[in-house]
């Protein structure tokens, strides 16, 4: 390698790394006192760059917010569509997910307590894009699971909402906890059987025992004689 080419890979690298800095600065800020009261300077103020250094990578604090979200977000989407469309089964298909979004959550905890501190921002942000996407994503592979006999032939909206949204408060759980992997593994397994056995209520060989069960107790002829 040239003189010229080092120099440039060492500049190259100084400026990715900068740029981790201010991202994982803005982090702290938003986590510890909130999008809206953070300012640039609050940022700056975690780092050892010159207050200018800031305008070099970003306009505003939107901009950090939506590269340490919207990153975060699409990585982790990826990961949950490989995760269920390698399943054979609805069992991997439901617990791989909450596994791959429960351990994501608890390797960046401060990433994902910004997320859920700033939730009306980042949900504004985020609502057609990462979140949206994550979403679009996973009525797909539900259908597409419905179509290979792995998941019943059920309204796919109103399950992807479920799932979705159980896996968000879970989160939220595991943060407030500071729960570590161990938890993230109980919480995936907890979820996924509760998720599953929602869905086998459903399926057709479980729907009549299902509606029995839920029947109130018959009453004997003496409870019947004191009303």
């Amino acid at each position: 390698m040239s003189i010229g080419s080092r120099l440039r890979s060492r500049r190259e690298t100084r400026k990715r790394a900068t740029r981790q800095l201010i991202l994982d600065a803005g982090c702290a800020a938003f986590a510890e006192i909130g999008y809206d009261a953070t300012t640039i300077r609050d940022i700056v103020r975690r780092t050892d760059l010159a207050s200018g250094t800031f305008y070099n990578y970003f306009d505003t604090k939107e901009e950090v917010l939506r590269e340490l979200v919207g990153d975060e977000i699409a990585r982790l989407t990826e990961r949950m569509q490989e995760a269920r469309r390698r399943a054979s089964n609805l069992h991997n298909f439901v617990l791989s997910a909450y596994r791959e979004a429960f351990r994501a959550v608890v390797a960046r905890p401060e990433l994902f307590k910004t997320m859920l501190r700033n939730e009306s921002v980042v949900r504004s942000l985020f609502a057609e894009t990462g979140f949206g996407n994550s979403l679009s994503a996973l009525r797909e592979d539900m259908r597409s699971a419905v179509d290979r006999g792995i998941l019943p032939d059920m309204n796919v909206d109103w399950l992807a909402s479920i799932f979705f949204g159980t896996a968000y408060e879970m989160s939220r759980n595991l943060l407030d906890n500071d729960g570590g992997p161990a938890e993230a593994e109980a919480a995936a397994e907890f979820t996924a059987r509760l998720f599953l056995g929602g869905i086998q209520a459903f399926s057709d060989n479980q729907a009549r025992s299902f509606k029995l069960r839920l029947r109130p107790p018959s009453r004997t002829p003496s409870e019947t004689a004191d009303e």
